[in-house]
């Protein structure tokens, strides 16, 4: 899957080459570079690695990035090179993601060059889960007898959930699986919170018009709090 994939985005990179040469780099990460199932292109996440971020630079690209609009991928992330080397306590769930699973596409390999702190981690989590814990409160106060509204919610959450149930693992220093089912369950174990309840969700994420059973979402809402506290309770050299 990762190949073909790859095999996919090489026309679209030669248009970077053509303008940037070897003055960028770039890194296929997400589902994607896991090996994951990947239905629609958008669900292709690409990293650029730029030496100039400048305003003339980036118009110059403007055509090679309509190129990727047209054929259905979503834009490729800009960071310069020294935002990247810095990025690690800006975006540390994000490159912890990254870190676990990433494909060169061209350059280097950037990876080793960004560091997570520990402590930077916990505190993007701790406020990540606590931010969508409130959300899915709010969720469940209002729509507690309708499925299909809980089902929105509940499908909106299940990506980024995925990511946060990552965080989590690598946090408490256990091994991360490729699966999102066994990451969740993984985490939910850890944590304390209710595995079935939130692999359903994560499992119903692509399901358009899926209506979430209360009791599942209120499962859920339950293993986000134990997420929650778990972190909370943590230190960032606990392992």
């Amino acid at each position: 899957m990762t190949d073909t994939i790859v095999a996919g985005l090489d026309p679209l990179l030669a248009k970077f080459d053509a303008l940037l040469g070897a003055a960028y780099g770039a890194v296929l990460y997400g589902s994607a570079a896991r090996g994951e199932p990947v239905t629609e292109r958008s669900d292709v996440h690409v990293l650029l690695i730029l030496d100039d971020v400048s305003p003339a630079r980036l118009r110059a690209l403007g055509p090679a990035f309509k190129e990727w609009a047209r054929a259905g991928y979503h834009a490729p992330l800009l960071l310069s090179r020294r935002e990247w080397g810095r990025s690690g306590d800006a975006f540390p769930i994000e490159i912890t993601d990254i870190k676990s699973a990433h494909r060169v596409l061209r350059g280097a390999d950037p990876v080793g060059g960004v560091e997570v702190d520990p402590a930077d981690l916990r505190a993007a989590l701790e406020r990540d889960l606590a931010s969508g814990l409130m959300r899915f409160r709010q969720a469940w106060a209002l729509h507690s007898a309708e499925p299909a509204k809980l089902g929105e919610v509940a499908r909106g959450a299940a990506a980024p959930m995925v990511a946060l149930c990552r965080g989590v693992l690598a946090l408490a220093g256990r091994a991360v699986p490729v699966p999102a089912d066994a990451v969740v369950r993984e985490a939910a174990l850890l944590t304390g919170g209710a595995p079935d309840a939130i692999a359903a969700v994560v499992a119903a994420g692509r399901q358009k018009g899926w209506k979430c059973p209360p009791d599942v979402f209120e499962g859920f809402l339950a293993a986000v709090d134990a997420a929650a506290r778990y972190v909370d309770r943590s230190s960032p050299g606990d392992r």
